[in-house]
């Protein structure tokens, strides 16, 4: 009677342990999904990232479903199965830390990176840490680039590929390797998403001006404004390459068709906008060296020489009776608008 007890409460026992480890189980494995997180934005998309991923799209699939991502909508890619000293290095990176995330990584064992995307993720991650180090912080610069180069080479397929080469172009421009930095941004320029092609042509052409290789330049700035994308970050980029084509009218000669487009990009855009207006103070440069000709004043603060713009000093603010508004001088300052000043200043060529 004992005995039969037992085994009855044993088999409840059993049976409420199993249970719960069925219950259990799909929680398990809905927490080793892989996440594709997506410029979109909300929660992520789980499933499996497949073998199939290529530099230019990244398939997951979602409980037998394959679904397509294309690399320019993805902002991070996490592995179900990752060690957490790689998610922590990613975090770190995401957060400009990239001496915590090179530590992060260092903790890693090979065997723990299972997958061949998670160590091409490690290997990215790494070698971009490296890159930025050296370039704000004064690593080796020749050993980042190499270290750069190696993942190139060694993950064709990464959908971290477009990324990557953009960070080698930006170092090669960094150290005036400008070939090495027209190659580079020039595999950007043959991916199959325009937005990745209009940033690789850009950048391109500003090593190519970078070098004084102006027709060249101007070919690819007029391919971003050939682009019939539109979206936000388009029309951002062909205000972008209209800036870098004004800039090589005036070193090729014709200043007249650039000014224009520099005093349009002016009275259009807003004059809060530091960068684009440093950009347009830069360009505005190239038109001293058409200058074959007598000097003349067009405006405040601007001289026209031979046709070109050359923005000289604004008044300084201590002048006596001189407000901010003495800043507001230059081709568009009939307009309100105002021409960049000093602030915005920095060499012509490195930007």
């Amino acid at each position: 009677m004992l005995f039969r007890s037992f085994k009855t409460m044993l088999a409840a026992v059993l049976l409420a342990a199993g249970s719960a480890w069925l219950a259990q189980a799909p929680l398990a494995q809905a927490q080793s999904l892989d996440s594709v997180y997506t410029t979109k934005g909300g929660a992520p998309a789980k499933g499996t990232v497949t073998e199939a991923m290529t530099r230019d799209q990244v398939t997951l699939d979602r409980g037998g479903i394959p679904t397509p991502f294309p690399v320019n909508e993805i902002t991070r890619i996490t592995y179900g199965d990752e060690p957490n000293e790689l998610t922590n290095a990613r975090n770190s990176v995401a957060a400009k830390n990239y001496n915590a995330a090179l530590e992060e990584l260092k903790k890693i064992a090979p065997a723990d990176l299972s997958r061949v995307h998670m160590k091409q993720d490690a290997d990215y991650y790494r070698a971009l840490c490296e890159l930025k180090l050296a370039m704000t912080e004064g690593g080796d610069k020749a050993k980042a680039d190499a270290a750069m180069k190696t993942f190139l080479g060694g993950a064709p397929n990464s959908y971290h590929f477009y990324e990557a080469a953009e960070l080698v172009g930006d170092l090669a421009l960094s150290m005036g390797k400008y070939d090495d930095a027209v190659r580079a941004y020039g595999a950007m320029a043959k991916a199959q998403t325009e937005d990745i092609q209009m940033r690789g042509n850009n950048s391109a052409a500003r090593a190519l001006v970078a070098n004084r290789n102006f027709p060249d330049a101007l070919t690819r700035y007029q391919a971003v404004l050939d682009s019939n994308l539109a979206t936000p970050e388009a029309a951002q980029q062909k205000v972008y390459a209209t800036i870098g084509k004004a800039q090589c009218l005036g070193e090729t000669g014709k200043p007249d068709e650039g000014i224009k487009m520099l005093e349009d990009i002016i009275q259009k855009n807003d004059p809060a906008d530091a960068k684009l207006f440093g950009r347009t103070y830069n360009a505005g440069l190239a038109f001293d060296a058409t200058a074959q000709q007598g000097t003349r004043e067009a405006g405040s603060g601007v001289k026209q020489r031979g046709g070109g713009f050359v923005v000289s000093e604004p008044p300084s603010l201590n002048t006596p009776g001189c407000s901010r508004s003495c800043r507001n001088t230059g081709p568009a300052a009939s307009s309100g608008r105002p021409w960049p000043g000093r602030p915005f200043a920095v060499p012509s060529r490195a930007w």
